[in-house]
């Protein structure tokens, strides 16, 4: 997905609207570069289902305030339709890449040559000295194929944020459909899948579209989210030494940036001026979440919305002492202000 407005899942504060601003640029750019059969879906349809959590509504609102649309009703569901969000399938567009590169001669190295200049970003794996520390936010999701799904044709259909997650995603590939995706936070890669995440998609399918998937075939799928310590982005040279470029933190925008940041490493490189990520240097001291009291809040909203999700439950006194203990673990070697609001998608494992 190409998310200009779904990824919207709080209030449309700077930070938001900024995020906004770059999704509409950076999809003008993919637009302007990619052959059209990369491209396979022109829009996203957002549902929020009966019944969801609180969190769920706030976000759909969020979203739908962002993009100036009014909801529509779509069966039990509720709808808005994003027509500037476009979808590509990323083995298609990883290979047209890779053929593009090769044809304008650009070698693939296996070796850091020596340069002058250099841009790290390897996502999640990004390490540079002198850095915000970056963590690793593991996506499980599926491909499945062999089942017949009545949506409208060429259209993601997602869900807005159900917890600290991107929401479930139904992308279309032409015979199959990707179907995403779950996440959690770690400190580094992990092996195999999550269960509880795979069976959640498919009960997710089944419920929320009436879904037949007894026949169905999946092929489960995992990647690597780079999210920085205080959950927003890192790009920009280092203060210290502005011939290191790092490009990473950007959590689930980072397809979507993309084309944004090749532009900004461009401008860098040729000395162009460059102010569309200041204040997202790679080196900075960390942003704060707000307060502590407002981080703790909504970690347990959205903890208690992913559980409710997944049949489970919480209260919320329960969830308070565990952001708690997460703070008072992350005082005794982060060295933050007192007041300072961790990002909640990160309390378990600082």
């Amino acid at each position: 997905m190409l998310n200009v407005y779904g990824e919207v899942d709080g209030p449309l504060d700077d930070y938001a609207r900024r995020k906004i601003a770059i999704g509409k640029r950076a999809i003008a750019l993919w637009r302007a570069m990619l052959p059209t059969d990369v491209f396979v879906a022109d829009r996203t349809r957002v549902y929020r289902k009966a019944g969801c959590s609180p969190l769920e509504t706030r976000c759909f609102d969020a979203i739908a305030s962002a993009a100036s649309i009014r909801p529509k009703a779509w069966g039990t569901m509720d709808v808005v339709v994003l027509e500037n969000e476009p979808a590509v399938s990323s083995p298609a567009l990883f290979e047209w890449m890779d053929n593009r590169l090769r044809s304008l001669g650009v070698a693939i190295c296996e070796t850091v040559p020596r340069a002058r200049r250099t841009v790290h970003c390897a996502g999640a794996f990004t390490r540079v000295p002198g850095t915000l520390p970056v963590y690793f936010g593991v996506g499980n999701a599926l491909v499945i194929s062999d089942v017949e799904i009545n949506i409208p044709p060429r259209t993601v259909v997602r869900s807005p944020n159900r917890g600290n997650t991107c929401g479930v995603h139904l992308v279309p590939r032409g015979s199959s459909y990707y179907l995403g995706a779950g996440s959690y936070i770690d400190t580094g890669p992990s092996e195999g899948y999550r269960i509880e995440t795979l069976r959640y998609l498919v009960k997710c399918i089944e419920d929320d579209f009436g879904v037949e998937t007894w026949q169905a075939s999946i092929q489960p799928v995992k990647g690597y989210r780079p999210i920085s310590l205080d959950g927003k982005p890192m790009l920009g040279p280092l203060s210290e030494n502005p011939n290191v470029y790092v490009a990473t933190g950007t959590k689930r925008d980072g397809l979507t940036y993309a084309p944004v940041i090749a532009d900004d490493i461009l401008a860098w490189a040729t000395g162009r001026p460059r102010d569309i990520f200041s204040g997202w240097e790679p080196d900075r001291q960390p942003i704060s979440f707000g307060t502590k009291a407002h981080a703790i809040e909504v970690y347990i909203e959205n903890r208690i919305a992913a559980l409710n999700e997944h049949g489970r439950s919480m209260t919320p006194d329960r969830a308070r002492k565990d952001a708690e203990a997460a703070y008072a673990r992350a005082a005794g070697h982060l060295k933050l202000p007192n007041d300072f609001g961790l990002h909640p998608e990160l309390l378990h494992v600082i």
